[in-house]
């Protein structure tokens, strides 16, 4: 498998910037609501004995193009040099200002 999402839990739990990571996140149950269904997510999971040149998780991803499919992007830190938060995203989620 490939790394899309590293960091510190809570950060990652709180604000994900992959969109797959969102969709996990979404997926799990709430513990306080009482609705019946949850979250499923488009698509089928990548095969793990494939070899991804492009993004694994293209189509389980809101956010997939073209671009996605050309190559698997590198793993940077995307929070500019303080703790890190590394993500392989063609097109991350971008927190509104509210939210950073």
């Amino acid at each position: 498998g490939k790394i899309i999402e590293s960091g510190i839990a809570q950060e990652i739990i709180e604000r994900p910037l992959h969109h797959y990571t969102g969709a996990l996140l979404g997926s799990m149950p709430d513990m306080v609501s009482s609705e019946d269904e949850l979250y499923t997510i488009p698509g089928s999971p990548p095969q793990l004995n494939k070899v991804f040149n492009e993004c694994p998780f293209g189509s389980r991803c809101s956010a997939h193009d073209k671009d996605c499919d050309v190559e698997f992007p590198q793993l940077i830190n995307v929070n500019n040099g303080q703790v890190e938060h590394l993500l392989s995203c063609a097109h991350p989620i971008v927190p509104s200002k509210a939210e950073v």
